[in-house]
């Protein structure tokens, strides 16, 4: 009887060990997951007048939104803010995390951002807000892009599921339990063992630190320019106030629609 205990007890202790370094064990659903309430404040600080002035003169300079007529000499947008709807449902997007890419965890994704939609009723065009965490906590409005790929993709995702970029090919997956499929492609599935065996073969080898990186190639482990929307400056916004690192390192891309 001693001699069974002790193989049930080792059997255990073995399973917990596989269990502790990812196998057997359903993929973590993603690192630095934000609460309700950080959804909450997310979607607060992206809907405010000063917001949406700065909204305003982003959907008028955007030479897409010809309504508009382009920016006028002041600056400003008289009564363009007043047209403008931010949508309360903001959209958590995780980026492709660099323990996961070096085997160090299950968690394909990492939050990199949360993306709050936005609108102008009188010239019919689309943008999307980022809000990130400052260094103190608080959530604040980083950049502005054009469109609302977040928004759609979101209303693609399955029950449980969460949105991944991989940005350096600007590729975009619902993260669903143990399958990652493509979202933007041909909708190919994935386990995420084989996804973390592809990015690892990818971008092993380009993390921070590496000869790729030091080098200074594409940024090092950072964003690539996307391949199918193409990409200009950034619009930082003014009350941003401080630089914020998102991902590993990357840069704000502003997308053309």
């Amino acid at each position: 009887m001693r001699g069974i205990t002790r193989t049930l007890v080792t059997a255990a202790l073995g399973a917990g060990l596989l269990l502790a370094n990812g196998w057997g064990a359903s993929a973590a659903p993603a690192a630095n997951e934000p609460s309700a309430q950080d959804l909450a404040a997310a979607a607060q600080v992206a809907d405010t007048p000063s917001v949406r002035a700065t909204l305003g003169k982003f959907f008028q300079a955007d030479p897409k939104n010809s309504s508009t007529g382009g920016l006028s000499s002041t600056g400003g947008a008289p009564g363009l803010d007043a047209e403008i709807a931010v949508a309360p449902r903001p959209v958590p997007v995780y980026q492709l995390a660099k323990d996961f890419v070096a085997g160090k965890s299950q968690a394909p994704g990492s939050l990199a951002y949360v993306a709050v939609p936005a609108n102008c009723g009188a010239c019919g065009a689309t943008a999307t807000l980022w809000t990130v965490r400052d260094e103190r906590g608080s959530w604040q409005v980083g950049n502005i892009a054009s469109g609302d790929r977040e928004r759609q993709f979101a209303d693609k995702l399955p029950q449980g599921a969460y949105l991944l970029q991989e940005p350096q090919i600007d590729a975009w997956y619902a993260v669903h339990g143990d399958t990652v499929r493509r979202l933007d492609g041909d909708g190919a599935s994935v386990s995420v063992a084989d996804y973390q065996r592809a990015v690892a073969a990818k971008y092993g080898d380009k993390q921070a630190d590496s000869n790729y990186a030091q080098r200074g190639q594409a940024g090092g482990y950072g964003y690539a320019a996307p391949t199918t929307e193409g990409s200009s400056l950034p619009l930082v916004l003014v009350l941003l106030g401080s630089l914020l690192v998102i991902g590993f390192g990357s840069v704000f891309l502003r997308r053309k629609a």
